[in-house]
């Protein structure tokens, strides 16, 4: 493949790797926003049940730790897509600039001092 070819298979790679990247997150994003609006209905349908300022206290603890978490579970969600997307680009870009097999010359092998008597 010349090198024309490559670049041009590399920019197809690239954005089709990029619109899937992007269509993960925003695939993210969504199921986040849906957990978010259902946390917040959950707890507020249970403010009711709070009938002093302890279980009030309790209730904003555990709807703080509820939303923490699931705010880190979707940053860590985010930081895979990015890493997998980052290391599919640089497999990506490697595969342009390195030599195709075909391509590359067969390295010589080192013959040993009987193989080389035996040959002359």
């Amino acid at each position: 493949m010349n090198p024309v070819e490559k670049q041009m298979q590399l920019g197809r790679s690239l954005f089709e790797l990029n619109a899937a990247t992007f269509k993960r997150l925003v695939e993210l994003d969504a199921d986040s926003f849906r957990t978010f609006v259902d946390t917040n209905r959950a707890f507020m349908e249970r403010v009711p049940e709070a009938k002093d300022v302890a279980a009030f206290a309790a209730l904003q603890r555990e709807y703080g730790e509820s939303m923490w978490e699931g705010a880190k579970s979707a940053w860590q969600a985010r930081g895979e897509i990015f890493r997998d997307s980052t290391t599919e680009a640089g497999e990506l870009f490697r595969g342009a600039f390195s030599p195709d097999a075909e391509e590359a010359a067969p390295e010589a092998k080192p013959q040993s001092k009987s193989r080389a008597k035996a040959a002359a």
